[in-house]
């Protein structure tokens, strides 16, 4: 089944959270390292402690996967650190298993009127470099995610650093009205170019009523909300989306249902709608995808385009009569000089706005009407050719 994707990526945000109410009991904990396993020790405090302690000179070992679901009232200030045990085999055989693209997690969060935070000092370490050098062995291994956000319910997270995350940080499944900020989030490998869809990002089908602003991004995959039309017989739906003063740096992607205020550095498809993603063009052509992508805003985008891509600043592709309604104002993306006049692409998406214009239906794909080829380098920028069927 063919993929499909629109919008922007890094992590699921959910708004309109409100600050937990004071707790139901008064209970008070200090959680100390064990020097082994710490995580039954976690489970049993956050499930019988309003207020949970992870002093400054803590560092403790989440050995096994961690289960902390359907708490309630409970504040845990996490100013120590949790760190992930670098045990492959162990997280590839016993993690708990997320029905959403056959992911995994290693630990399960969630609950009522819960928050979690950092007050930023405390650090989630996913010992992520153990889990990149086996990918190098093994392409097929799946890390785990580091934390689901599950059946929660004004619940916050915040004044986090999260770092090396084994797969994606926090992916959220059935919950509401979750807020997640100031997070310090980064993950890079020391030996291997990291894939970028495993640093920052989080897909989301039946994701409604999401608002992400005031967020910096380098060399990630974007903001996305996508991976959506996947499962033959299964509606995906996302709606009322605001995305806000977002500046995203040596990017895949953009962005990719209001997108406002981006400024873009070199990144490679600053913005992109497509709907039959990551899909053999052949494939495309003979089975177009039916997915519908409709009232999607793009405005005050500017900056730069990296030339991946030749000197395509925008690239919207649908098939035939399945994207109305796509209003783009106020645009103004540049690929590199030395790659040619700045071209956006549009197949068979309706463009409205200022800068419809811009947009002109079947411009010129990657490859023709004067594009680079691909491949060639000029003035030390490698501009590529290719097809727009993404």
């Amino acid at each position: 089944m063919a993929r499909s994707r629109v919008l922007l990526a890094l992590f699921a945000i959910y708004a309109h959270a409100h600050e937990a109410p004071a707790p139901a009991h008064s209970d008070k904990c200090t959680l100390a390292a064990s020097g082994t396993d710490d995580s039954p020790a976690i489970e049993r405090a956050f499930r019988a402690c309003a207020d949970v302690l992870v002093p400054d000179t803590e560092n403790l070992l989440i050995g096994t996967r961690l289960n902390t679901t359907g708490l309630a009232r409970v504040h845990i200030r996490l100013r120590g650190n949790l760190t992930l045990k670098p045990d492959v085999d162990y997280w590839r055989d016993n993690a708990f298993n997320v029905s959403y693209q056959d992911n995994s997690a290693a630990w399960l969060f969630g609950g009522r009127d819960v928050v979690l935070d950092g007050e930023g000092v405390g650090t989630i370490d996913g010992n992520g470099q153990t889990f990149y050098d086996a990918r190098i062995e093994n392409a097929s291994l799946r890390p785990p995610h580091l934390m689901l956000a599950y059946q929660g319910d004004n619940v916050i997270i915040r004044n986090l650093k999260i770092r090396q995350s084994p797969r994606w940080t926090i992916l959220v499944h059935s919950s509401k009205n979750l807020l997640i900020h100031d997070l310090d989030i980064r993950s890079r490998s020391n030996t291997w170019a990291l894939g970028r869809e495993s640093n920052r990002e989080t897909d989301g089908p039946n994701a409604t009523h999401i608002y992400v602003s005031n967020l910096w991004c380098n060399g990630t995959h974007g903001v996305s909300v996508g991976s959506l039309g996947e499962n033959v017989g299964v509606k995906d739906i996302v709606a009322n989306v605001y995305v806000n003063n977002v500046t995203i740096r040596n990017s895949e992607n953009g962005a990719r249902i209001v997108f406002s205020n981006f400024w873009h550095e070199n990144n490679d498809s600053p913005i992109t709608i497509d709907n039959c993603y990551k899909t053999d063009p052949d494939v495309c052509l003979a089975h177009p995808s039916d997915m519908t992508i409709s009232n999607v805003y793009f405005t005050n985008q500017h900056g730069t385009a990296s030339g991946k891509y030749g000197n395509i600043g925008a690239a919207l592709v649908c098939s035939e009569r399945k994207c109305t309604d796509i209003y783009l104002n106020n645009v103004n993306v540049t690929a590199p000089t030395e790659c040619g006049p700045t071209v956006y692409t549009n197949h068979h998406v309706n463009v409205q706005g200022n800068a419809a214009y811009q947009f002109a239906a079947d411009a010129p794909t990657y490859g023709a009407g004067g594009i680079n080829p691909d491949n060639t380098t000029v003035g030390g920028v490698t501009c590529q050719g290719g097809q727009v069927l993404l």
